[in-house]
């Protein structure tokens, strides 16, 4: 009786405690972290793991219409030490917090990040980009992230290349948005209500050789806004791909660039009085603007307002600044050339059947002229007209034509091909 007596304490006593660790979990407070996890080594669902998420967790305020994120991470292995970095994309202005907790000589010493590890860059109204390199990050590290911002988050992602602790998501109803949830991944999750969802000890997500970006196959949720109410103005996001097109042909860094970029009238002027075909055309074309303007590796969607100081000045520019400029200077030359707009593999997969600007990242030139067809990206010395980089090849571009929906197949058209002998 007695044994039977120890054994039922016994497990009431586990069930106890593992409550309590779920409900701290649940009520995991900014800016406060255990001895526990300071002096945590390895975890113990995966022993491999170079880093693990400990609490990530999301709720959005229907009544402030104010989405708030609290993300901790604990640093286990030096090749984890990358995670001490985040991209954030939001539909608004954000107000980033972030700590970094170490213990040295036995004391637990605490850094802030200040403005200056804070990047925020406004793609376009509705679509921010922040950057956030927390400091002092090293083995044994625990990161706290907290930020929020007006509205509902674009993504939330129940797993990453790491393993994640303990996820959890709530979205209170709002009468100021209305929108539309699409769900991706194969790794069960727990629907609390109609409004609360969390996973426990999600595994990280293995990448495999020739696979598209890992996030396009993760477990996680894609949100689509389709109107926003918030009394003193209603406005409706993108209801169609041509309202999508349209807006792109308006935004100065996008469009403005197609109709201005008067600095390529001489050389435009020039070529066109050459006896060449379209082809060559096409080709001094792409060599005039590769020797007047190098990538510097960014890939964008958006140029800049200074294009002509980027061109003449600087000579470097993003892949948005180089493509516009090699689609508006084809144009001048009477060479009928569209933007198409993507997403690249590393950005994930446009679902064709969800217009959101916020899912392309890059633009290319596209040529339909004189019987000549072709896809143009002039960042890569090492590309000739015709070829895409393979960062490009991700499913379909839409093309950029006012009061036009039309979606191209990335293709090449030319072979790349690449030999070794061995002895």
């Amino acid at each position: 009786m007695q044994s039977r007596y120890l054994i039922g304490a016994t497990l009431i006593l586990l069930c106890l405690t593992f409550y309590g660790i779920v409900n701290a979990q649940d009520q995991v407070e900014f800016g406060k972290v255990s001895r526990e996890e300071l002096q945590m080594t390895s975890y113990k669902e995966d022993s491999t793991a170079e880093a693990v998420i400990l609490s990530d967790i999301g709720e959005f305020d229907g009544r402030r219409f104010l989405f708030s994120r609290h993300i901790r991470i604990k640093i286990l292995k030096k090749s984890g030490l990358d995670w001490g970095n985040w991209t954030f994309n939001t539909p608004a202005k954000g107000d980033f917090k972030v700590f970094v907790f170490n213990v040295v000589n036995g004391e637990v010493v605490k850094d802030k990040a200040d403005h200056n590890s804070i990047y925020n860059e406004q793609i376009i109204k509705g679509f921010d980009v922040y950057k956030v390199f927390a400091p002092n990050v090293k083995v044994g590290s625990v990161v706290d992230i907290f930020y929020s911002f007006q509205g509902i988050p674009y993504e939330w992602r129940f797993q990453e290349r790491i393993p994640i602790a303990f996820n959890k998501l709530t979205l209170w109803n709002s009468n100021f948005v209305s929108f539309t949830k699409a769900h991706f991944g194969f790794e069960p999750i727990e629907t609390i209500s109609a409004n609360e969802w969390k996973a426990s000890h999600m595994p990280a997500f293995k990448t495999e050789p020739n696979m598209n970006n890992y996030s396009n196959f993760i477990t996680k949720f894609e949100f689509y806004p389709e109107s926003i109410n918030r009394g003193w103005f209603v406005y409706d996001v993108n209801t169609s791909w041509k309202n999508v097109v349209n807006s792109l042909l308006e935004i100065p860094r996008f469009g403005g660039i197609l109709n201005e970029a008067l600095f390529l009238n001489e050389f435009a002027s020039a070529t066109k009085k050459k006896a060449l075909t379209t082809p060559q055309k096409i080709d001094e074309a792409f060599r005039f603007i590769q020797n007047n303007i190098k990538w510097n590796g960014q890939k964008r969607l958006f140029g800049t307002f200074d294009l002509r100081n980027h061109f003449l000045v600087n000579h470097s520019g993003s892949s948005a600044e180089i493509n516009l400029s090699l689609i508006a200077l084809l144009n001048k030359m009477d060479i009928t050339t569209y933007p198409v707009v993507l997403s690249t593999r590393e950005h994930g997969m446009v679902l064709q059947h969800v217009p959101m600007l916020g899912k392309l990242n890059y633009v290319v030139g596209y040529v339909q002229h004189d019987g000549v067809e072709m896809f143009l990206d002039a960042t890569s010395e090492n590309i000739t007209p015709g070829i895409l980089p393979e960062y490009c090849l991700n499913g379909q571009g839409l093309l950029v034509k006012k009061d036009n929906e039309q979606w191209l197949t990335l293709i090449r058209n030319n072979k790349e091909t690449k030999k070794q002998f061995i002895t």
